[in-house]
């Protein structure tokens, strides 16, 4: 999910973020706590493990495609000489419609937006949705964690306990010999940190790093994030069948077009994932269809009102 409200470019393109410092959101317990049926378990192989972390990642993200949730921003700002203005609050309802997310824009600093300013958002989400029907809108490639995966070299393996389940965390460091596509990858080789998979699921529940070396688009001209920059992101396991994001945050320190500076934190909680209803049209004297497919006899089904596909009801935050 994105939206970092423009202060950490480093953060915007890998999507994932938290300062090393901050309080974990999971439950980390001591590894001594590991029961020792599993603590005599071998350690699984590292790049197989590896292996299956990048078919589960791919994996949930498509499934993501099929929830909504709860997005809550919270953000240093900075003006355009890249002074500290404050830090803000901005609540998103966050769903999908095909292939592309859609944030709405439902509150500011825990208050919901004015009347106006919700109608205008309003227009604007159904235009962009209307445009994405119509194929307007060009699509994008997904920012995956399995790309961080392959652009990394794993050590240092062992077993912990998070949130009552064995987890293996491991070192990573970013190749820069490795293959990059594109700036999310380029940024994604400097960096260097701590990865953990469940190992049951072998599905990513923390990750976090810091980035080693200044970044530059066009020679600095376009961004300049600097070394030290710092992001986590945690993760639970949702209705019991797949792993999403809830936690991100993150410090960025750097430039934009050379004039916008910015030194500051920010954080995203992700809540509420709600799988999204899909559209069905009854028409007229519709017939049920039995386990035989065939239509059962005398049984018909009265119209009811279209459900709009892949879009939620907005949600009314809480004051």
């Amino acid at each position: 999910m994105r939206r970092f409200a423009g202060i950490f470019v480093l953060a915007a393109l890998t999507m994932t973020a938290v300062a090393q410092d901050a309080a974990p959101a999971l439950v980390r317990e001591d590894s001594a706590t590991v029961p020792e049926t599993v603590q005599d378990k071998p350690l699984p192989d590292l790049t197989k493990l590896l292996e299956r972390a990048k078919v589960t990642s791919d994996a949930m993200q498509e499934l993501t495609k099929s929830y909504t949730c709860k997005e809550v921003v919270v953000a240093d700002e900075f003006d355009s000489h890249g002074n500290r203005k404050g830090s803000h609050t901005n609540e998103y309802q966050v769903f999908f419609v095909e292939k592309h997310e859609i944030h709405q824009h439902v509150a500011r600093d825990g208050k919901p937006l004015s009347e106006s300013d919700k109608k205008k958002e309003q227009e604007r989400v159904d235009k962009l949705i209307a445009d994405i029907k119509a194929h307007k809108v060009k699509d994008r490639d997904g920012i995956q964690l399995s790309a961080l995966i392959k652009l990394a070299t794993a050590s240092e393996p062992r077993r912990e306990m998070l949130n009552g389940r064995p987890t293996i965390f491991f070192h990573y460091k970013g190749n820069p010999n490795a293959q990059a596509h594109g700036i999310v990858e380029e940024v994604m080789k400097k960096l260097e940190g701590t990865i953990a998979l469940d190992e049951q699921e072998a599905a990513i529940v923390h990750l976090d790093g810091t980035l080693q070396e200044n970044f530059h688009v066009m020679g600095g001209f376009l961004v300049n994030v600097k070394k030290g920059s710092r992001f986590s992101r945690d993760a639970s396991r949702i209705n019991n069948e797949v792993w999403f994001t809830t936690d991100l945050k993150y410090h960025g320190d750097g430039k934009i077009l050379l004039f916008k500076g910015f030194d500051g934190d920010g954080s995203i909680k992700f809540s509420d994932y709600r799988k999204m209803r899909t559209s069905v049209t009854l028409l007229p004297g519709s017939q049920v269809i039995g386990e035989d497919g065939k239509p059962i006899p005398n049984l018909t089904v009265e119209p009811q009102p279209a459900v709009p596909a892949s879009v939620p009801k907005p949600v009314t935050p809480q004051k």
